[in-house]
């Protein structure tokens, strides 16, 4: 027989738990039906499983190909609950309080905030994530505070979270038995169930429930249930899909399941186990069959090929209004932005939060960073253990793009420091979500980035290396301080082998900020493009609302609306993804200014690019990080309403041809004889020019020193570096050249300090020299090399030595190929002042 395989449609799922204690009713449109009169059709089987006629067993035949997918008869063979699958969200919430209505147990359940009247106007629903016929709702007291049981209600239903009908009303006077409460709403459908309660229990401030159980009419495609429904992959990142439970009991508990996969081109699959191997990206289905019921996982697998800028926003969902999230983040897909840092404590306010916002994240292609319980300050102090179970409990969910660890760590930095590391070795795909702190404030802006990047960072690129310093100030000026801060994030980031990334301004603050015009918007965006930003991160998008600030909007205003700056946003995006497509796979090496500015340079004379008008610009070099093609980004300073200027520059004389980035290609410059060509530079706006294949403008480099270490990166294991002093240990003393000024120290809980030293280049090595800056300098080590940070050999192993301050460890070995060498210690102490390393 043949099988259809149809293309998987899901409902749009839009809403949102109200995450503070406001009391807010109901939301949307409403049709009153308490006749709960019958739909005329009952919704078929989902379109991506495919049915047969009932009457006809489906039949294999041992031939068959493995992946072919049965049919399943599509009569009904029970009623069974569909909630313990979807998100429960409240509309009022106690602080604290879990909105535990799907759990199954009904003493874990939900209470509201406290009411000043028994009369009242709020709810609670369900998302079930797809259409259902309903049968009925039963509701559960929850255990010992079963008086508290609303005592008018109505059950409405809604496919798109906008318009609700409802199909049953409830009022009585008295405290329903354990067994709860049963409201028919047999032959109503739908995605969306709530209950909008109106009424409490005589004296009762607030209302609990233990459980809400959505009872639906279950056949044979939707009643198996995997533990996992929709998955993001990557093509390095097999998963498996397990089993999870049956609606309806029709087949034997230990029936074996078998796997199928509707591409095998995507993804392939053990038809035994459910070990799911990506082999090619884009979306398919992988099914699941116990020999009676069948279902399907979506599973998509993602393609990082194309190096690229990421455009995020910090999302600050301090809101009290569920019904307009879905919209606004409709709002931001449309904006352009790919990635939404959450900050909000996973079930410090409502259970689910999380879960859900990744589930409306998923469905629009967002990537979602998580804000888990073991943020409450737990996360800084977790065992590597702990920090990777953190990871494995949301990886390959659909929408899960990273963990949100704290913003703007202070003593505590590297403690974060290293559970980013952590993450980032046991899965690449996943972005340790942190900002430093802005320059200034404390003793050392440099120490504390650097360490941070000694410990969170090595032989992989780090991602990201992030901060915020806003510059469009209330009064009408500018903070010309961004420069300096963007510059160097800049060069730590490439002294670290980091992607950088900054928060851009687009919100108001009264006394601090302004609101940023369009042009301003794409200064801010230039700025980031001018100086090697790779993650473009807005602040804020959502207004937060109670937050302390006066904030008065963000992107999106207070009413849930686009503001004034959506627009200004959405095309600063455009231009950033379409800069981005070329310098995403390249870093910015030299960064000059066209005057004097908060400690950048100006423009050298020889620079390969040169203007002969006096336009403000910044001008950057860029290198391809896979071959030798540069590229010059030139921005215009000028960022006022009138500020666009029309640029005359002069290229080197050995330029043989330019060409310029125009609507996504490059095109070639017209240079007159004596190497000129004009260019009209709107306001705040930027150019990328190419440089000819193997061209090299980067500005020569005196003698190399002798000491290959000298002033590279040295990544560490720990360190004790001190936030509130001026910190005289520190992971950059170890290539400073001071032997005996500062020192590093391993932290007290590392049981194996290790360093490992990055040359940034392949180099002939033979000797490795260790200075002791006390007694503390380690008695045993090893002293390995690598060429690519994979292959490591050992050329060096030391036992029992003793040196006193200023002493040097000379360790003396064959001549080797290097570009990594690691020193590893085999004691709990370390204390070491400088690391020299020569041919």
């Amino acid at each position: 027989m043949k099988y259809a395989i149809r293309i998987l449609l899901l409902g749009l799922s839009v809403c949102l738990l109200c995450l503070l204690g406001a009391c807010t009713g109901p939301s949307g449109d409403v049709e009153t039906d308490t006749d709960t009169s019958v739909p005329s059709e009952t919704p078929t089987a989902p379109d991506e499983i495919p049915t047969e006629a009932p009457t006809e067993a489906p039949t294999e035949p041992e031939t068959e190909d493995p992946n072919l997918i049965p049919g399943v008869p599509g009569d009904e063979i029970g009623i069974g609950n569909v909630a313990p699958e979807g998100y429960a969200m409240a509309g009022s919430t106690k602080t604290g309080t879990n909105v535990l209505l799907n759990d199954g147990d009904p003493a874990t359940g939900f209470v509201s905030r406290e009411f000043g009247s028994t009369t009242v106007d709020t709810y609670v629903f369900i998302d079930l994530g797809r259409q259902y016929a309903l049968h009925s709702v039963v509701l559960l007291p929850m255990t010992g505070k079963e008086a508290a049981f609303p005592q008018a209600f109505d059950v409405q239903v809604s496919d798109d979270f906008e318009v609700w009908k409802t199909v049953g009303k409830v009022e009585f006077g008295s405290d329903p038995d354990a067994s709860g409460i049963t409201v028919d709403i047999d032959g109503a459908s739908g995605t969306y169930v709530r209950l909008a309660v109106t009424k409490l229990s005589d004296k009762q401030k607030t209302y609990a429930i233990g459980e809400m159980q959505v009872m639906a009419h279950i056949d044979r495609t939707n009643n198996l249930v995997m533990k996992q429904e929709d998955l993001w992959l990557y093509i390095d990142t097999p998963a498996s899909l397990a089993r999870g439970r049956l609606r309806v009991e029709n087949t034997a508990a230990d029936a074996p399941l078998r796997f199928m996969t509707a591409d095998p081109s995507i993804v392939t699959v053990d038809h035994e186990t459910g070990l799911m191997t990506p082999v090619g990206y884009g979306d398919t289905l992988v099914y699941a069959y116990d020999g009676t019921n069948l279902t399907a996982c979506r599973v998509k697998v993602i393609d990082e090929r194309e190096t690229n800028v990421r455009i995020s926003t910090f999302y600050h969902s301090s809101f009290g209004n569920p019904q307009p999230i879905p919209q606004c983040l409709d709002y931001m897909k449309e904006a352009g932005i790919e990635f939404l840092e959450e900050t909000r404590a996973y079930d410090a306010v409502g259970n689910q939060v999380c879960d859900w916002m990744m589930h409306l994240c998923a469905e629009r292609g967002i990537f979602y960073s998580v804000c888990d319980p073991l943020n409450s300050g737990d996360l800084a102090k977790a065992d590597d253990k702990a920090v990777i179970a953190l990871v494995q409990k949301y990886e390959n969910r659909a929408g899960f793009g990273g963990i949100y660890l704290t913003d703007e760590p202070h003593e505590e930095s590297n403690d974060y420091a290293r559970v980013a590391r952590v993450i980032s070795a046991y899965n690449p795909h996943v972005t340790p979500h942190l900002n430093m702190l802005p320059i200034g404030g404390f003793p050392s802006w440099d120490e504390y980035i650097s360490d941070y990047c000694a410990v969170a960072g090595g032989i992989s690129r780090m991602e990201y290396l992030s901060y915020d310093n806003y510059c469009f100030l209330a009064n009408g000026g500018f903070n010309s301080g961004v420069y300096d801060s963007l510059n160097r994030i800049r060069k730590y980031g490439l002294k670290y082998n980091a992607a950088t990334g900054y928060y851009m301004q687009c919100m108001e603050i009264k006394g601090s900020y302004r609101i940023s015009s369009d042009t301003e918007l794409l200064m801010n965006a230039s700025m980031g493009i001018t100086y090697g930003m790779k993650n473009f991160k807005w602040f804020v998008y959502l207004t937060p609302i109670g937050s302390g600030e006066a904030f008065t909007t963000g992107m999106i205003s207070a009413d849930f609306t686009p503001s004034v700056m959506y627009e200004g946003v959405k095309a600063a995006n455009a231009r950033i993804r379409e800069v981005g497509r070329v310098l995403g796979g390249a870093d910015a090496v030299e960064v000059y200014h066209s005057n004097a500015t908060n400690g950048n340079e100006v423009v050298p004379s020889d620079f390969v690019i040169t203007q002969t008008t006096k336009n403000e610009a910044i001008y950057s070099l860029y290198q391809s990080l896979t071959d030798d093609q540069q590229y010059v980004v030139i921005v215009n300073r000028k960022f006022s309403a009138n500020g666009d200027r029309e640029f005359t520059f002069r290229a080197a004389a050995d330029v043989e041809s330019l060409e310029i980035l125009s609507d996504g290609v490059f095109v070639p410059v017209d240079v007159n004889a004596d190497n000129e060509f004009i260019m009209l530079i709107p306001a705040g706006d930027c150019i990328v020019l190419k440089l000819p294949a193997g061209y090299d403008a980067r500005r020569p480099v005196g003698q190399p020193a002798a000491n290959l270490a000298l002033d590279r990166a040295a990544f560490v294991s720990s360190s004790q570096y001190t936030f509130w002093s001026s910190s005289k240990q520190a992971a950059w003393r170890l290539t400073d050249g001071q032997t005996e000024a500062g020192c590093w120290m391993a932290g007290n809980d590392d049981k194996t300090p290790a360093i490992t030293v990055d040359l940034g280049k392949v180099s002939a090595v033979s000797r490795v020299m260790l200075y002791a800056s006390d007694k503390r300098f380690p008695k045993s080590f090893v002293i390995e090399v690598s060429a690519d940070g994979s292959t490591w050999t050992k050329v060096y192993e030391e036992e029992g030595v003793t040196l006193k301050s200023g002493e040097a460890c000379t360790a003396d070995f064959d001549t080797v190929d290097a570009r990594f060498v690691r020193i590893s210690c085999t004691q709990r102490t370390a204390k070491i002042a400088e690391i020299e390393i020569y041919e």
